[in-house]
């Protein structure tokens, strides 16, 4: 875990939080769980030893006591025809993949939660660093107020306004550092912690990712776990129909034992046996109708799965578009222009041609300027992020495991 004064980069938060976060914890022991399931769908039925004394204890003849009683000692075996135990264990086969999926859908979300929590900590703690750069600047104008106003060129009143801005300065930093604190508690939950350990982050918000194409982006939602568990569902229902069918094979059962005579010379005979049930009215004919069409029922809602991840994928290709040309509209017009008019007031200022108040505005507008710009590319990384849990495979993901 992080410590108090370290930094702290997305490469060991996302690192953590795979390795650490309470929600995919229950997973190894599901899968265990899962193969316990095959283990002992793979097993077939125990054989049955019976035993069995006719003739004992009559109430008169030969019958009465034991003189004329006849023991058999014998072994039966269910035999399972139709491919049952095969069947039993593609279906636990299809309920691990299942599992699987779970965990790897588990897994993107925590990536993806992890990522914009990241990019929001980021930001907060670059926000914090701008109006900390803005209580600086005003706090470095009140030695020259003071000159001003002994030389009469300005009144008290200047010098009020100016520790007015810096201590308004002071309380939007003590904001953004609430800002910076709340998101990396948010960050550290994910990976359980209730505490960030961290004092920073590293990176930079500066730097926007680019993106494939649609094409390549909606190719790749085939691989999303949620849309291979909605095919696995398929092959499932496929399983269980399988089961069903062969459910509705008769079994057969053998026997064979040892039959001892009592009476007169004490002798023994073999004893075979074997019974076949006889599916007249029933051959499991409403288990194999529910379970086809179980299966029609799994492919529509993998196709309706599809639907529902490329309405997802657009929205937010759409919403990182925008943000986008935000980004873009804003360093190619609001902050050269908010930098520009700082420029021109403060030199302005300095030749007496502008007063405190204009300069405190220039000053501020260039601040929420760069704040906005900081705000539209941490928003532009939470969009990427979405986009990325959608289409970029997490390490260790295979659509055929």
């Amino acid at each position: 875990m992080p410590k108090p004064g370290e930094t702290l980069s997305f490469g060991q938060a996302a690192w953590l939080a795979l390795e650490n976060n309470p929600g995919l914890q229950p997973f190894n022991p599901a899968l265990r769980a899962a193969d316990g399931k095959i283990l002992q769908a793979s097993l077939r039925p125990n054989p049955t030893l019976e035993g069995r004394m006719e003739n004992i204890l009559g109430s008169n003849g030969a019958t009465r006591g034991f003189d004329a009683a006849e023991s058999t000692v014998a072994i039966s075996q269910l035999i399972e025809n139709g491919g049952k135990l095969e069947a039993r264990r593609e279906v636990e086969i299809a309920e691990k993949a299942l599992v699987r999926s779970d965990y790897q859908i588990a897994r993107r979300e925590l990536f993806a939660e992890v990522s914009k929590a990241f990019a929001q900590t980021l930001a907060a703690q670059e926000k914090v660093a701008l109006y900390m750069q803005l209580v600086e600047l005003n706090e470095s104008f009140i030695p020259e107020i003071d000159k001003r106003i002994e030389a009469g060129k300005v009144t008290a009143v200047e010098k009020v306004r100016a520790k007015t801005a810096v201590t308004t300065a002071r309380l939007a930093t003590q904001q953004a550092q609430r800002e910076f604190r709340t998101a990396a508690l948010r960050l550290a939950a994910t990976w359980g912690s209730t505490t960030a350990g961290f004092s920073k982050v590293s990176g930079t918000l500066g730097e926007l990712p680019s993106l494939s194409d649609q094409a390549s982006l909606e190719q790749r939602l085939y691989s999303h776990p949620a849309y291979q568990k909605e095919s696995r569902e398929v092959s499932k229902s496929v399983a269980e129909n399988r089961l069903a069918i062969a459910n509705g094979k008769s079994d057969v059962t053998v026997q064979g034992g040892v039959k001892h005579f009592w009476e007169g010379n004490d002798e023994v005979a073999l004893v075979v046996g074997l019974s076949i049930p006889i599916p007249f009215n029933n051959w499991n004919q409403g288990e194999i109708a529910s379970t086809k069409a179980e299966i029609e029922v799994a492919q529509k809602q993998r196709d309706a799965k599809m639907n529902s991840l490329r309405a997802e994928l657009n929205a937010s290709v759409q919403t990182l578009a925008s943000v986008r040309r935000e980004v873009e509209t804003i360093k190619s017009e609001l902050l050269p222009g908010a930098q520009e008019a700082f420029d021109g007031v403060q030199d302005g200022y300095s030749k007496g041609r502008f007063g405190y108040l204009d300069l405190i505005e220039a000053r501020r507008n260039l601040t929420e300027a760069r704040v906005q710009l900081l705000t539209a590319n941490a928003a532009y990384h939470e969009s990427a992020a979405e986009i990325a849990g959608l289409t970029a495979p997490m390490p260790g993901e295979s659509a055929s495991k």
